[in-house]
């Protein structure tokens, strides 16, 4: 009867092994998937960071583009702007010059 009791508490002895090495690997198993989500959780962030960084890059790009679109527009506004004055002031000396040859030919 004492060596049934003493096998019945190595299989129990046993068993309770067997169940602290399946706990054991159970939990190594459900932390390296937590390490695993969390490594994907930060791949994400660092996709969806890349992705904000390019986009802001792209903006960044398309305003200098406006800018010196709008700065062209506004060289040739002022080119234009000068021509006009310059073409008024040559069309003024040609009118003075006419009223002076009228001015002269009714002397």
């Amino acid at each position: 009867r004492a060596a049934k009791q003493a096998q019945r508490l190595r299989e129990q002895e046993e068993l309770a092994r067997i169940v602290a090495v399946e706990a054991a690997e159970k939990l190594r198993a459900e932390e390296e998937a937590q390490r695993l989500r969390e490594q994907e959780e930060l791949a994400r962030i660092d996709a969806a960071e890349a992705e904000e960084k390019r986009r802001a890059e792209d903006e960044a790009h398309r305003l200098r583009e406006q800018e010196e679109l709008e700065r062209i527009s506004a060289a040739e506004a002022e080119e234009k702007c000068r021509a006009e004055d310059e073409a008024q002031r040559v069309r003024e000396q040609e009118e003075l010059a006419c009223i002076a040859a009228a001015e002269a030919e009714e002397k």
